[in-house]
Formats: C-alpha cells, sequence, structure tokens
C-alpha cells in the first residue's frame, strides 16, 4: 500500500463485548472513524477513553435517547436518490424535517416527528423520490436531542480523556477529534457528516477502509461516496473495503 493510510469504522455496536480493542490490534489502522454512536467506539479503540468508561456512557446515551423518544415520538427517514442532498433539502423544506446525517452522495437521512416524516413521505411520492424507514428510538441528530445532549455533556464532564497513538475523525465536524466531551454531545444535534469524513480522509491519503462491523453498512456508503461525485480537488485513490 505505499503510504496509503489506512481507516477503520465503526458503527458503534462494537463496544458490546470484547470492545473494539482487538480488532484495531489485527487491522492496525491509522485512523480511526465513527459513525455516530461509533464515535465512542473509536475513541475506546484508540485509548482515548477506558473502555469501561465507553460502555457506560453507550448505555447511559441509549437509556436517553430512548427516554426523549418516549416524550417526543420521531424518528428517522432515509432519502435515496441520484442528488439526495437536494432531493432531502426539498422534502425536508416541504415537510418541516431537519436533515440528520449526509451518508452518501446517494443517501441522506431525515429525523423529526411522526408526523413530519409522514409529510416527508408524501412530498417524495410527489417528487418521485425513494425513501427508507431508519430503526432509531426517535429523532436524532438535530435540535430535537438538544435536552439529550445536556444531559450527556454532564455524563462526559468527569471521564478521563487521554492522548491517544492513532488519530480519530469526529463524525460531526469531519476532521480529527480536537475536544472529545464537546464533539459527543454535539453529535446527538448535529448532522452525521459521513459523507464529509470520507472525503476528507481520501484527500489526506487514506486508501484502505476496514470495517469492524461485519454488515458492510458503512463500507457500502464509502463505496458510494468515493465513486460518486467528487469534490474539487479531489483525487480518488483505489478503495479496498472488506
Amino acid at each position: 500500500m505505499g503510504n496509503d493510510l489506512t481507516a477503520a469504522l465503526f458503527s458503534g455496536p462494537e463496544l458490546r463485548g470484547d470492545g473494539p480493542g482487538p480488532f484495531v490490534g489485527r487491522c492496525e489502522p491509522d485512523v480511526l472513524v465513527g459513525h455516530g454512536l461509533g464515535d465512542l467506539a473509536a475513541l475506546a479503540a484508540a485509548d482515548v477513553i477506558d473502555l469501561g468508561d465507553a460502555l457506560e456512557l453507550a448505555t447511559l446515551r441509549e437509556q436517553l435517547i430512548a427516554r426523549a423518544g418516549a416524550e417526543r415520538a420521531g424518528g428517522l427517514l432515509a432519502v435515496v436518490d441520484s442528488d439526495a442532498d437536494a432531493a432531502a433539502r426539498n422534502i425536508a423544506m416541504l415537510s418541516g424535517a431537519r436533515i440528520a446525517r449526509h451518508d452518501s452522495p446517494r443517501r441522506v437521512v431525515l429525523a423529526g416527528t411522526h408526523e413530519q416524516l409522514a409529510h416527508a413521505r408524501m412530498a417524495a411520492d410527489e417528487i418521485y423520490v425513494t425513501v427508507e424507514h431508519v430503526d432509531a428510538a426517535g429523532p436524532l441528530h438535530c435540535a430535537a436531542m438538544a435536552d439529550v445532549a445536556r444531559r450527556f455533556a454532564r455524563a462526559l464532564a468527569p471521564i478521563t480523556f487521554h492522548g491517544g497513538a492513532l488519530t480519530v475523525y469526529s463524525s460531526v465536524t469531519a476532521a480529527p477529534m480536537r475536544d472529545p466531551r464537546a464533539e459527543l454531545a454535539a453529535c446527538l444535534v448535529k448532522p452525521v457528516l459521513w459523507r464529509q469524513t470520507v472525503w476528507a480522509l481520501s484527500i489526506g491519503g487514506t486508501a484502505r477502509y476496514v470495517e469492524s462491523d461485519s454488515s458492510r453498512a458503512l463500507g457500502d456508503l464509502v463505496l458510494e461516496t468515493l465513486t460518486g461525485p467528487e469534490p474539487a480537488g479531489m483525487e480518488l485513490d483505489l478503495l479496498h473495503a472488506r
């Protein structure tokens, strides 16, 4: 691979069982990156946060989201289109839903109440755009989770973060993490910038992507991103995802 970098991808469930540590030891990545909850797994894999703390925070995060979802019923809806950004913006404007995740050039996820998502489905039908249900406990990655973010930030305050040997990218800034506490809390109220993160990794020299989860969900999004429209100045590297 020469000087090409390897990125390990985490969706979040890797915190269960033995945690992400053994996986990282096997694949020897240069960069770690998570998708939403996967930010915690990436930080644990990089030894920036202790695995026990990561597990407790992941559990608390899910509990807070579930409680908020019960109080403010809602969820997520994926917009699938050749120009998902434009389609999602249009549907969001018509429905009141908000953009929650930029997964790839062909997939953008909306968050909203059940009523807003029903309107989003109707708006998508009117403009002949495909939408797909996304399992979620509530309207994640948008302002509806503001109270959850505040509670989660309080839980993060006493946690010790170490200087890790590996670079960990934030899924809400598409850049190396500088303030894990702030960025982990922000992930609850800000969109996940997965597509932008993949672009940033590729521009930085990453040519090999190894997914820690066997589902290949993130690997497929990487493929869609790197084989889709390129941002100005980007040179597409060969992808070796497995």
